[in-house]
């Protein structure tokens, strides 16, 4: 766990793992525990033209894939670091 700290995700992949937790001071807890564990890379303009990009150059192979993954690794290619994204599929 120490090799991931200071890594960067997604504010999407934080979305995605807190969105499971109903009881709102536990997911409050969670989602401050996660930032201070790891840099939460937000959807800025970098992210979104990288996004722009790779949907278009998907979507002329006829290759698309969810928007949520979309952005995750629009994020992870924009800010050219390795993204995290804690290896779950719900």
């Amino acid at each position: 766990m120490e090799e991931l700290v200071g890594s960067k995700i997604s504010v999407i992949t934080l979305l995605e793992f807190l969105r499971y937790f109903k009881d709102e001071r536990k997911r409050r807890d969670l989602k401050d525990l996660l930032e201070a564990l790891f840099k939460v890379v937000e959807i800025d303009n970098d992210v979104l033209l990288t996004y722009c990009e790779l949907y278009s150059k998907l979507k002329e192979g006829g290759e698309m894939i969810d928007d949520a993954d979309l952005i995750i690794a629009s994020s992870a290619i924009a800010k050219m670091q390795p993204s995290c994204n804690f290896g779950i599929k719900m």
